[in-house]
C-alpha cells in the first residue's frame, strides 16, 4: 500500500510541475494577442497605463485554469491505475479509497508547493515551473511592473505563502477530480468486460484450424 501511494504521489508531483511550466506558454499566447492591436503604441505610453491588477488577475487565472484542468486529465491516469490495484485484491472496490486518494494527491502536491516555496524564498523569478504562483503573488501584494526583481516583488514573504498555498489548493482539488473520474471509468471497464466474458465465447472461436477446412456435413455423403 505504501508502495503505491509513493509511486502516485512521486507521478503527481511530476504532473503540477509539467503543467506549471507548460501554462507558460499559454501565457505567452495570452500576452501576445493582448499587446497585439497596441503593438505600436508603446510609444504612447500604453504599457505604463495598463492597470496591472487586472493584468496580474488575468495572467493568474489563466495559468491556474491551465494547472489545474491538466493535472486533472493526467491524474486520471493515476487513478485507474489505482483501480486496478485495489480491484485485483478485492472485486466489491466500486468506490475510491479516499484515505488513499488523499495521501497520493495530498503527498505529491505538498512537495510541489514546498519546492515553490523554497524557490521563491530564493527569488520569484525561479519560479518558471509554477506559473501561476508569480501573478498570484503579485495581485495578492499589489505588485508593480518592473524590470528588476527585486522591485516588481516587493512584497512580504507571506503574500508569497498564501499564493502558493492557493495554487497547490486547486491543484490539489483537480488532482483529485481526475483520479476520482479515472477510477470510475476503469471501473466500469473492468466490469463490462467480466460481463463479456461470462457470456461464454461464441462457437466460431472455439474452432481449430481443421475444423475451419473441413467440408459441410451435407456434401460428404455425395463425395462418397
Amino acid at each position: 500500500m505504501k508502495k503505491i501511494i509513493l509511486l502516485h504521489s512521486v507521478l503527481v508531483f511530476a504532473f503540477a510541475t509539467v503543467m506549471g511550466l507548460v501554462s507558460n506558454i499559454l501565457l505567452l499566447l495570452v500576452s501576445y494577442i493582448i499587446s497585439l492591436p497596441h503593438l505600436f503604441d508603446f510609444l504612447k505610453g500604453y504599457y505604463m497605463n495598463l492597470d496591472e491588477q487586472k493584468l496580474w488577475l488575468l495572467y493568474a487565472v489563466v495559468s491556474q485554469i491551465c494547472c489545474t484542468v491538466g493535472c486533472g486529465v493526467l491524474c486520471t491516469h493515476i487513478g485507474a491505475s489505482a483501480a486496478r490495484f485495489f480491484l485485483s485484491r478485492n472485486r466489491s472496490a466500486e468506490h475510491v479509497n479516499l484515505s488513499v486518494m488523499s495521501a497520493s494527491v495530498g503527498l505529491g502536491t505538498a512537495v510541489h508547493g514546498l519546492l515553490c516555496s523554497f524557490t521563491a524564498r530564493l527569488s520569484m523569478a525561479y519560479l518558471f515551473f509554477a506559473a501561476p504562483v508569480p501573478y498570484i503573488a503579485r495581485f495578492l501584494g499589489n505588485g508593480t511592473r518592473a524590470l528588476f526583481a527585486d522591485i516588481a516583488f516587493r512584497f512580504p514573504y507571506r503574500v508569497v505563502l498564501l499564493a502558493v498555498l492557493i495554487y497547490c489548493g486547486f491543484l490539489f482539488s483537480g488532482a483529485c477530480i481526475g483520479y476520482m473520474n479515472g477510477w470510475k471509468k476503469q471501473f466500469r471497464i473492468i466490469l463490462e468486460s467480466e460481463a463479456e466474458k461470462k457470456k461464454g465465447t461464441p462457437p466460431e472461436k472455439t474452432w481449430s484450424p481443421e475444423d475451419a477446412v473441413q467440408i459441410p456435413f451435407a456434401y460428404r455423403n455425395k463425395q462418397k
